[in-house]
């Protein structure tokens, strides 16, 4: 009895060790990725990537070597190949491309379908901002500056960096900016809409981002059109006393105002100019004044001619009294 289970453990055994030997090691039949690649990456970043081969039964199959290639995005991959250690894992170092856009690596495992990997890489981190715009050395004060000052900021690949917070400071001048902080374009661009200070001189703005070296526009404001025209010689005795010219103030730039010799009693005197609108002589004392292009006397002399403000005139008055002031038409 005891010989029988002996032989019969015996058979057993090398049934068992029969089929085991048949079965021999695992195979390879798939291979997937393992773990989480990060989907938008800066561009150049780098991270691992792993891929396990396992068999049927999902067991991991070691010595299996495994081909790295970049398809897509002008990255870098080392090792280029490697083999499954005892988990069935390989891994490599995938470098991104320094351009935005498709990144692809393809893992091809041996005798197996290869696996892909894709992700998106971004603009890097801003690393340098410059002027994308040429203002204009000097405007009349207190108007707008054309071009708007502009900056482009770029990452470390000189890639535009879309969305960066780019601050502008008005730090001299006393003007302003419609928007004190501004996102970047799909350019990288930054603009601000300045207007210069209403005072004579420089005025000076400063962008800003990060940590990175400002960025300053300057601009001369210089004095601007004239908004008045004002003819201020005063009138002593007839004449327009020596050393007081008429004075361009009160009317607009472009205005035509009426110049002649003074009519006195009919007669045109040689060398006398006033200022003001088509009249006669009259005595009196009074001030002239235009109204829609021609003027009036209160109980003054009323003198005419053509000629542009803006000069200072002087010669004989016509009648006691003060200049008058206004436009007339030519």
């Amino acid at each position: 009895m005891a010989r029988r289970l002996f032989f019969l453990a015996l058979s057993v055994a090398l049934l068992l060790g029969g089929c085991r030997d048949a079965a021999g090691p695992p195979r390879p039949a798939a291979a997937l990725p393992i773990g989480t690649l990060e989907l938008a990456p800066a561009v150049g970043a780098s991270q691992d990537v792993v891929v396990r081969v396992t068999d049927a039964q999902g067991r991991g199959v070691s010595n299996v070597q495994v081909g790295w290639t970049v398809a897509a995005g002008g990255g870098a991959v080392a090792p280029s190949a490697s083999r499954t250690d005892a988990q069935g894992d390989a891994r490599t170092t995938w470098t991104l491309g320094t351009v935005p856009g498709a990144n692809v690596l393809k893992a091809a495992p041996s005798g197996l379908p290869e696996v892909t990997f894709s992700v998106a890489a971004n603009p890097g981190p801003p690393a340098s901002m410059a002027a994308a715009s040429a203002v204009p050395g000097q405007a009349p004060a207190g108007t707008a500056v054309a071009p708007a000052p502009t900056v482009v900021v770029r990452d470390g690949y000189g890639n535009a960096v879309p969305g960066a917070v780019v601050a502008f400071t008005v730090e001299a001048g006393a003007g302003s900016v419609a928007a004190a902080v501004v996102n970047a374009d799909a350019d990288g661009r930054a603009s601000a809409a300045w207007t210069l200070g209403t005072a004579v001189g420089g005025n000076t703005l400063v962008a800003r981002t990060g940590a990175l070296e400002p960025v300053s526009f300057s601009v001369q404001a210089l004095p601007g059109e004239a908004a008045r025209i004002d003819l201020g010689g005063r009138v002593r005795g007839g004449k327009v006393a020596d050393g007081d010219d008429a004075v361009a103030n009160d009317g607009d730039v472009g205005d035509t105002w009426r110049v002649a010799a003074a009519v006195v009693d009919g007669t045109a005197a040689d060398d006398d100019v006033v200022l003001g609108g088509a009249g006669r002589a009259g005595g009196g004392s009074g001030c002239m004044r235009g109204a829609s292009g021609a003027t009036r006397a209160g109980s003054g002399s009323i003198c005419s001619g053509s000629g542009r403000g803006g000069s200072g005139l002087r010669g004989s008055g016509c009648g006691s009294g003060c200049a008058g002031r206004s436009p007339a038409s030519a």
